[in-house]
């Protein structure tokens, strides 16, 4: 009889642990599941160690254009933008990354809004160099700043990150083909 009693006590204590071991483990694979799911749909991309947003983009219409690799940087590759206006509303870094906003057409030259801007700096790999602007952080900055209203044009083509050292105006390097 002591034998029929110490396994009944085991068999309990079993019975007890085993479900506490199943949830656990089902919670465990449920959260790893929602996690590679949400980074799936997403689509995200490289971690950056810090940035700055200054404006928001009300067509919701956001791409991601980085700095060519460099040495000690990761290859994020050039970035495919389908032709229409652009306006740069972000920068991150490590690797230094631009959110461009696509927008609607700039008014013209005459209110500052040129609808087309060509850079005359050339871009290593790239076949010509095109300017977004950058609009001043007026009012408020962040996702709830002010939303980007205009943009200039760039064509359909593959884009990397040029020079983001104006305050005013980001370029960007085209290219017709991948790189």
């Amino acid at each position: 009889m002591p034998y029929a009693a110490a396994s009944r006590r085991r068999g309990r204590c079993s019975r007890g642990s085993r479900p506490a071991r199943v949830r656990t483990t089902l919670a465990a694979a449920g959260a790893t599941i929602a996690l590679t799911g949400l980074f799936a749909v997403s689509d995200a991309g490289a971690a950056h160690a810090g940035g700055v947003v200054w404006a928001s983009c009300p067509s919701g219409q956001v791409s991601e254009v980085s700095v060519p690799a460099s040495d000690g940087a990761p290859a994020t590759g050039a970035t495919w933008l389908a032709a229409g206006y652009y306006a740069h509303i972000a920068t991150f870094w490590r690797p230094v990354t631009a959110l461009l906003c696509r927008t609607e057409a700039g008014r013209g030259v005459d209110a500052g809004e040129p609808t087309f801007r060509f850079e005359h700096q050339g871009c290593p790999g790239g076949e010509a160099t095109f300017g977004v602007p950058r609009p001043a952080a007026v009012g408020g900055s962040g996702a709830d700043g002010p939303p980007v209203t205009w943009g200039t044009y760039l064509p359909d083509g593959w884009y990397d990150l040029g020079d983001t050292s104006d305050p005013a105006w980001t370029s960007v390097c085209w290219s017709s083909s991948k790189r």
